[in-house]
């Protein structure tokens, strides 16, 4: 087996897939000492206080029209019972609109500078090779 041998290193190997291991407790509290009490995988300070926000998104009633439309295509919902769904919708409470804003624009524009990705690397100890490129429209990040 590769792994007996000494010099065999799994990361340069372009064939290794997975490895499968048994989880022990002494296993488990090993990488749990070794990550620092689990705080260098899952730090309790790694994002900005976005609590209301969230708790906004948890209770909203209001849904834009674009996610209403994924939402019955992920169902497989013909759009020509669209209209009589959302009718069905308002008297549960839930309404449909063309354009809606969760979060205000200037409250996202201050949690993504407080959380960027050089903030992220940092809270691990590793320096970005780049800088993500992924773009999205901004009626995408504020509109549900």
């Amino acid at each position: 087996m590769m792994l007996t041998q000494s010099n065999y290193d799994l990361l340069k190997d372009k064939y290794f897939d997975k490895f499968k291991f048994r989880l022990t407790e002494e296993l488990c509290s090993w990488i749990y000492n070794e990550m620092e009490q689990g705080n260098l995988i899952y730090p309790n300070d790694d994002i900005p206080n976005i609590s209301n926000e969230i708790e906004k998104i948890n209770k909203q009633k209001t849904f834009s029209f674009s996610v209403f439309e994924i939402t019955a295509s992920d169902f497989k919902i013909d759009s020509k019972y669209f209209n009589s769904l959302i009718n069905t919708l308002g008297k549960y409470g839930i309404k449909i609109k063309n354009n809606i804003s969760v979060i205000n624009p200037k409250k996202l524009l201050q949690i993504n500078s407080d959380y960027s990705a050089d903030y992220a690397m940092n809270k691990i100890g590793i320096l970005p090779k780049m800088r993500p490129m992924v773009t999205f429209p901004s009626d995408t990040l504020v509109s549900i």
